[in-house]
């Protein structure tokens, strides 16, 4: 943070009327500075779509959680009248937990700034820090800043993306209004399947990034808190999570412990385990799972019984141990003795009275025949407990000694059972039977009510939409909140029923008892698989990246940021995906399938002035573009059309300034991919893609084209496979340059190359062979070096994840960021490499596990820019 910004203010030590408010909010004990837990706080349950359970009966019987906000000024008023001795105890507030009240709020700007808002328009003081155990007595011993009398919003300017910072609001009679935390990240695409397609950079250094996705915002990582206490609850300090988070449970200090299919939190190492604080830090314990072949296994749930915690899922190792699907660990992180064993995939554990259930996919546990559920005790050894079903159970849960069970199954305990059914602790079924007529995904059980969640759309004989509520005969409560969207899990705490979801524009909502959407809205962009609450905060694991909007999110298809990485205002809407974009003499061309831009119709083509962004009236029309090119005031598009400027044009056409379409016509029998200009004696247009035929002769992928008149010239390398992209470099000097191509080809002309290859300016397939194992998306030539972005994970014989550079010379470089998934578009900016496509992770030297939303900056060493 700025020194210029946040600045240090003396000011007198908080008097005990704050020290006691802060003792408030954790308990009945308001003693100053007290770092109480509730020992109901316990996560005794938790399963791959309910872990839940435990969360909500602990919330029920922690008297500090429902009450804190409200009883808070009661706690400072009395207090205040009697400060004998407080002013010697500590005040922390992040250690008590993450989030206070319901008054501070934050919205993220950009990855280094934020904006603090408060609804009362009065100006208070406030307290900001970057470490959770400030003890704002003597918070200048912390590093942490008070800034006094001041106003909302307050501004924080010059972040560190990723590090956290922990603010509190106090009156001038210092009674505190609340306290937050929040991080900030880099800027990410929102949503499951979107990417981005295409980036240019401006002559004033803006850069242009275009693609599928309907948002681009802060990324915060696959997992996140939340404040309950919250209508709009931004993402709460916790490290980033770089792969989905399948299952959580509180640790019944205030923190949680959490389970998926991820190598990463934060900046260390996790292999589907970690363990996040009261305060949102990530901790020492890190014990590990390990995958079916290789690599990390998946967890698809927890649960934590005196002072074990069980894991349940899809893995064969733990802690460098045998472990199949089941494994259980002490609070330091070793391995415990507890190994039963399955024979597959356990999906939901609850534990109960020493007894440790487990439902999933296995129809051996423990070395006996289990039918998709079993239990086991203590020591890891089979129970009796045998009720069978005949298919898989994806949830259960535990109350009264009954042990409920949802799935796919069509029987249970021998009898007919439609995915929901319960038993006793002894495995016989009960007379529960409320049925469902598709699959259940999630249970939890609050107040003697049983919540469910999943694929239905009928339960107890009547019509609810993917939700119901049963009472403990199993008869259909009236609560029916209904909805479009397949349920994943549940939670429930407070009278609050917490839903996450797949497939929905809106992926985690909160219903009251009576079936009413409350207001609380955190914005998440995209399915959640995990819910749990400990205290006032509600952990969310996930397929998503961003949570959020305000300010920090922007227009579908298209952004803008300035040359400081700032996010622009401007927002285009083009109503389609944008493929390809160019720039010449102060416009921005840009292609792809939409029908209009800023609302005015613009089918296939539109440009904008990069002064002001502001749309042109140049309107050809094609139906959809894949490459743009400016030359000589003409632009030449590449695609799938077979119209251009209301003229027949086979996925080739050119456009004057105007707008007009020119004679320039060559046709291609399929599609156009790539284009690049090539300027020797003659000036050509060089066309890659997906065609066999260009007017009508035979061309396998790749054409030239005179520029001129679109005549196809002789030259006719041969390809087996398409060609995506294309570069040109003459930095060697005049007659001296290299046309490169890459694609998913293995051979030219019957000789290997596998899917990269160069090109002399006399149009020889030159003796440079380097070979790939998958294909090559983006070309990028950046100061001598070729720079490649595709599929591949292997480049000459070395690790290369996605991303790989070359050398003139034809050697491969020690450029090695790495990116966990497609690598679609490269741009090069004054010694930054910028990458776009479909990965969620990038750099970490080579391994491709650092959390980023479809975007990344590297430089020329291939270190992960912020």
């Amino acid at each position: 943070m700025s020194s210029k910004l946040i600045k240090c203010v003396p000011v007198m030590l908080l008097s005990a009327a704050l020290v006691a408010c802060g003792g408030g909010g954790g308990g009945s004990d308001p003693s100053p500075g007290s770092s109480s837990r509730s020992s109901s706080d316990t996560g005794s349950a938790s399963s791959r779509s309910s872990s839940s359970e435990s969360s909500q009966s602990s919330d029920s019987s922690n008297p500090g959680s429902a009450s804190s906000s409200s009883s808070s000024s009661e706690s400072s008023q009395s207090s205040s009248s009697d400060s004998s001795d407080a002013s010697s105890a500590a005040f922390t507030p992040w250690l008590e937990k993450p989030h206070q009240g319901d008054v501070i709020t934050v919205e993220r700007q950009s990855p280094t700034t934020a904006e603090i808002h408060w609804a009362t328009g009065e100006s208070y003081n406030l307290y900001i820090s970057q470490n959770p155990e400030t003890d704002l007595h003597n918070y200048a011993s912390y590093g942490a800043t008070l800034e006094q009398g001041v106003s909302s919003p307050y501004v924080l300017n010059d972040l560190v993306p990723g590090e956290p910072v922990y603010v509190a609001l106090v009156e001038d009679n210092n009674t505190p209004l609340g306290w937050t935390s929040f991080a900030t990240g880099g800027w990410g695409v929102a949503g499951a399947n979107n990417r981005v397609t295409a980036q240019a950079i401006g002559d004033d250094g803006t850069r242009y990034v275009a693609g599928s996705f309907t948002e681009i915002s802060l990324v915060t990582g696959h997992g996140v808190g939340l404040s309950t206490e919250m209508n709009a609850p931004h993402a709460l300090a916790f490290p980033p999570v770089n792969g989905e988070v399948l299952a959580s449970t509180p640790d019944s200090e205030g923190g949680w412990y959490i389970g998926g299919r991820f190598t990463q939190v934060g900046e260390q190492e996790r292999l589907g385990l970690a363990h996040i604080d009261s305060s949102g830090r990530l901790t020492d314990w890190n014990p590990g799972v390990t995958g079916t072949t290789t690599g990390v296994g998946s967890v698809y749930s927890l649960a934590i019984f005196d002072g074990v915690i069980y894991a349940g899922g899809n893995f064969l190792g733990a802690s460098g141990e045998a472990r199949n699907h089941l494994a259980a660990f002490d609070t330091d992180g070793n391995l415990a003795g507890w190994n039963p064993g399955a024979n597959n995939t356990v999906n939901s554990l609850v534990v109960a009275e020493g007894v440790i259930y487990a439902g999933g996919q296995f129809t051996e546990a423990g070395g006996e025949a289990r039918g998709y559920l079993a239990a086991f005790d203590a020591d890891g050894n089979l129970a009796g407990w045998n009720p069978g079903a005949n298919n898989r159970v994806n949830s259960l849960a535990i109350a009264e000694g009954v042990i409920y069970a949802g799935g796919q199954f069509t029987e249970a305990g021998g009898e007919a059972r439609n995915r929901l059914a319960a038993f006793d602790a002894d495995g016989n079924l009960t007379d529960w039977n409320p049925d469902a007529n598709s699959t259940v995904n999630s249970l939890a059980v609050a107040e003697g009510v049983i919540y469910a969640g999943g694929r239905f759309t009928e339960a107890g004989g009547e019509a609810r939409g993917y939700l119901a509520a049963f009472d403990a005969d199993g008869s259909l409560t009236g609560w029916a909140p209904g909805g479009a969207f397949v349920v994943n899990t549940l939670a429930v705490s407070g009278g609050v029923i917490y839903v996450g979801a797949s497939f929905s524009s809106t992926y985690l909502a909160a219903f009251d008892t009576e079936g009413n959407r409350t207001d609380w809205n955190p914005e998440v962009k995209g399915p959640v698989s995990s819910l749990s609450v400990a205290r006032n905060a509600v952990y969310v694991g996930g397929e998503f990246s961003t949570v959020g909007a305000g300010r920090a999110a922007r227009s579908a298809r298209l952004v803008a940021f300035a040359p400081d990485g700032t996010l622009t205002d401007w927002n285009p809407n083009p109503n389609g995906e944008v493929r390809a974009l160019a720039h010449a003499d102060g416009v921005l061309y840009i292609g792809g399938s939409f029908g209009y831009v800023n609302d005015e119709q613009r089918v296939g083509l539109a440009a904008f002035k990069t002064d002001d962004l502001t749309l042109t009236d140049w309107n050809p029309s094609a139906s959809s573009v894949n490459a743009l090119l400016v030359v000589d005031d003409v632009i030449y598009a590449g695609g799938d059309f077979t119209e251009a400027g209301g003229e027949p044009r086979n996925r080739l056409a050119a456009f004057d300034l105007g707008g007009n379409v020119t004679g320039w016509s060559p046709e291609a029998n399929s599609t156009v991919w790539s284009l690049a200009h090539v300027d020797l004696q003659e000036s050509w247009i060089v066309a890659g893609g997906a065609f066999t035929e260009m007017n009508g002769q035979e061309r396998n992928r790749l054409a030239a084209l005179l520029a001129s008149s679109g005549s196809l010239t002789s030259w006719n390398p041969s390809f087996n496979g398409t060609v995506n992209t294309l570069a040109v470099d003459y930095s060697g000097g005049a007659g001296s340059g290299v046309l490169y191509v890459g694609g998913g080809f293995t051979q030219i002309d019957g000789t290997g190359r596998a899917y990269l290859a160069a090109f002399d300016m006399d149009f020889g397939l030159t003796g440079w062979s380097p070979v790939l194992n998958s294909l090559v998306k983006t070309l990028v030539m950046g100061d001598g070096v070729l720079y490649i972005g595709g599929l591949f994970t292997s480049a000459d014989g070395e690790a290369r994840s996605r991303l790989s550079a070359y050398e003139k010379d034809g050697d491969l470089t020690d450029w090695n960021p790495g990116a966990n998934s497609g690598v679609e578009n490269l741009v090069v900016d004054e010694g930054v490499i910028y990458a776009g496509g479909q990965f969620t992770a990038a750099g970490n030297g080579g391994t491709g596990t650092t959390l980023k939303g479809r975007l990344a900056a590297f430089d020329t060493e291939g270190e992960l820019l912020d």
